[in-house]
């Protein structure tokens, strides 16, 4: 019986059925995650204030407990500023752009910037990471879709429990 099935079409049916049920699938959880991207974010009224506090606040010096910050000043500059330059598009821009999406590019762009700058020390993405952190919390993004992590330790924590 199996042989008459393999034989006849209905087996290419079946396959193709399955393929495109799987196909579906994917393209319901991917549009999904496209609507919660772009999910307006309950930004608070004094964002732009507590953004503006975090960029005046020193940034890549020791923090006096483990942190020893980066040494050279000229690359400590360039990590400051970028993450400063990020803080200041959100700042402008979270009002007219509420959303995951326009926050994680600007994440990104930074992120990129501090790689082609050399920050290639855990320690110093990790801080990096953090002020971005405060960014995320001020803003209320709860997440930043493993970005942060992959960037840092070049792994997606979310990925790891096998869920």
């Amino acid at each position: 019986m199996a042989k008459d099935f393999m034989q006849s079409g209905d087996m290419n049916k079946y396959v193709g059925m399955l393929l495109l049920a799987i196909l579906f699938c994917g393209q319901t959880a991917s549009g999904t995650q496209k609507i919660e991207e772009h999910a307006p974010l309950a930004v608070p009224p004094q964002a732009e204030s507590d953004l503006a506090h975090i960029a005046m606040v020193r940034k890549f010096g020791p923090d006096g407990v483990l942190y020893t910050g980066i040494a050279d000043p000229t690359k400590r500059s360039i990590a400051e500023s970028t993450i400063n330059s990020a803080i200041s598009n959100i700042a402008t821009g979270i009002r007219s752009h509420p959303t995951k999406t326009f926050v994680l590019e600007q994440f990104q762009r930074a992120l990129v910037l501090l790689d082609a700058a050399g920050l290639a020390d855990s320690e110093d993405r990790e801080a990096a990471a953090g002020y971005l952190e405060q960014v995320m919390d001020v803003v209320g993004l709860e997440s930043s879709d493993g970005m942060l992590n992959n960037w840092v330790y070049g792994l997606d924590a979310s990925k790891l429990t096998g869920s």
